[in-house]
Order: structure tokens, then C-alpha cells, then sequence
């Protein structure tokens, strides 16, 4: 057994399903199925149950993942304590999903500001479920994640929720809110199935029998945006995303009632809280979110127009 299937295993039970897994690794399918046949077939079990839709852990499943999270967690320990790399305090590396990239680095904020002239701050932009892998890695320090399954590598902080909005070619919304109802019908662009929000949307979507087409799937919110504009289709996104295009008149959104993300503060567990690090956490929760919460309310009015 190695340390590589049991990186695997874990990547597959929290993809619920091989094929998100390999993308998320970057390996090919055949190669993430042959590891992990083979590592059932060491410990003579069966891991996983394959459905229509994905893997399930069975209940020998579930207690490898719990051994294994344990495993990563004491491999974590034994490099942070050991690694020849060091740590440089005045360095720090975030990621950021795309709303969270345009929010944060998109307008001037003096606290931010003032970091950057005592810490080299390096940004990296992509979707939550890749920031989990890099961050698990060791490639960054911290992030905000958006939606985070539970577990126990990371020591994870609440930041703020946010509403969801969708969005649509202009004028094609003409109220700030609607009910989930409205969307039945509807054909989206949305984010690909491995974003956690994505599947957070899906499973609303059948909780409240809303039934949908999804003619697009990408991982730019920019081209989610075009598609909406110029070729019909909605899509569902967080304000910050869409805040400039809605404001030109390029689009037009409503608030979908009851649909709501959760961003939090992410770091490595084991990684000591530098002084940047703080300060960053600090100016996210104490300055960025209420700033921008009240954007949101401001923008979403009692009755007609969504506004900016």
C-alpha cells in the first residue's frame, strides 16, 4: 500500500465519483480506477459501492476514510515539523475562488493596502475544489473556500453567507427576488458537476422539484456571464461575480429566495498563524464582508429592479 492510493481513495470519496476525482487530480480515469482496485485488493475489501451516479463508501469504506484522514493528517505533522523548506513568515500564499478574486483584489481597500507594504501576499484564483487540493498539498497556505465538505486537515473559520443570484440577458428580469419555483424550465450555464456549488444547487433543485437544462458547463464566471447576455441562458452566481456587467446593463438578475453560500477562512491545520495570515483573516471578516453585505442589501430593493 502507499501513501499515493490512499491520496486517491480519499479524493474519490470526496468527489463521489472517480471521474470528478481524476479531473481534480489531473490524472486519467483508468490510472485513478487501476490505484484504487488495487489498494481494495491489498486490504482485502471493498471500498466503494458504484452507483448510476458516482461511488457511495461502503461500511469498510467509511472506516478506511476515517484511518486515512488520520494518516494525512499525521503526515501533515511529521513535514511541517521537519521540512527543509522552512516557513517564511513575511510570505504568504492565498487562493481565492473568482467572486472572491474580483471582491477582494478588484477595489482598493487601505487595510489590504497597508499588508502588501509588510508581506509578500501571492494570489492564486481558482474554484473552491482545487483550492481544497492545493491547499491539502501544501502549494498554498490558506483560502477561502466557498460550500466546504466537513473534515479535519484544515482548521476551517466562518466568514459570511451569501445570497445566490440568477442572471439573464438584459431586461429579463424585472423583479430583485424570486421564488426557486421560477427557475423550473429554464435552461443554465452552470459551473462543472465537481464545484461544491454546483451540487449544492443540484440538490436544492430536486428538494424543491425544480427541473432544469444545463446547455453549458464552464469554469469561468466571465463565461457564464457572456453566455447569459448574448445566448439566452441563465446561469447562478454571487453577486461580486456580476456586479460591473449588471451595472453597464449588459445582464439583469434577481435574488433566488432561499438560496444561500457559505464562505470560509481555510488554512493548513498545522501551519502556525503568521502575522499576515492573521491580519488577511482579519480584513476579510471585519472589513471586506460587511462592506460588501451591505452592497448586496443596498442593491436588492423591496420591490422592482435589482440595482447597483
Amino acid at each position: 500500500m502507499e501513501l499515493r492510493q490512499l491520496r486517491y481513495f480519499l479524493a474519490v470519496a470526496a468527489q463521489g465519483s472517480i471521474s470528478r476525482a481524476a479531473r481534480v487530480l489531473n490524472i486519467a480515469q483508468p490510472a485513478l480506477s487501476r490505484q484504487v482496485r488495487q489498494l481494495e485488493q491489498e486490504l482485502g475489501l471493498s471500498a466503494f459501492i458504484r452507483t448510476g451516479s458516482g461511488t457511495e463508501l461502503t461500511a469498510d469504506g467509511k472506516r478506511l476514510h476515517q484511518l486515512a484522514e488520520s494518516v494525512m493528517l499525521r503526515i501533515a505533522l511529521i513535514e511541517e515539523e521537519f521540512s527543509d523548506r522552512g516557513y517564511e513568515a513575511n510570505r504568504l500564499s492565498i487562493g481565492l475562488p473568482p467572486a472572491i478574486s474580483k471582491l477582494l483584489l478588484g477595489r482598493t481597500e487601505s487595510s489590504l493596502t497597508a499588508l502588501r507594504r509588510t508581506a509578500l501576499l501571492q494570489f492564486s484564483e481558482a474554484p473552491s475544489h482545487r483550492l481544497e487540493a492545493w491547499l491539502r498539498a501544501g502549494d498554498i497556505d490558506c483560502a477561502v473556500l466557498t460550500n466546504p465538505p466537513q473534515e479535519n486537515v484544515l482548521a476551517i473559520s466562518p466568514l459570511w453567507e451569501e445570497a445566490l443570484f440568477v442572471i439573464g440577458a438584459r431586461g429579463e428580469f424585472t423583479a430583485s427576488k424570486v421564488p426557486i419555483s421560477m427557475l423550473d424550465g429554464r435552461s443554465f450555464v452552470l459551473t462543472t458537476e465537481q464545484d461544491w456549488v454546483r451540487r449544492y444547487l443540484q440538490a436544492e433543485f430536486d428538494r424543491h422539484g425544480v427541473r432544469t437544462s444545463t446547455q453549458m458547463e464552464v469554469e469561468s464566471h466571465f463565461a457564464c456571464i457572456n453566455a447569459c447576455a448574448s445566448d439566452k441562458l441563465n446561469s447562478i452566481l454571487p453577486f461580486s461575480a456580476f456586479s460591473n456587467e449588471l451595472r453597464s446593463g449588459a445582464i439583469s438578475a434577481a435574488q433566488v429566495e432561499g438560496l444561500t453560500i457559505n464562505r470560509v477562512w481555510a488554512r493548513r491545520r498545522l501551519l502556525p498563524d503568521t502575522e499576515p495570515m492573521v491580519r488577511l483573516h482579519k480584513i476579510l471578516r471585519d472589513k471586506v464582508a460587511p462592506k460588501y453585505l451591505n452592497e448586496i442589501s443596498t442593491a436588492v430593493s423591496a420591490d422592482g429592479l435589482l440595482s447597483v
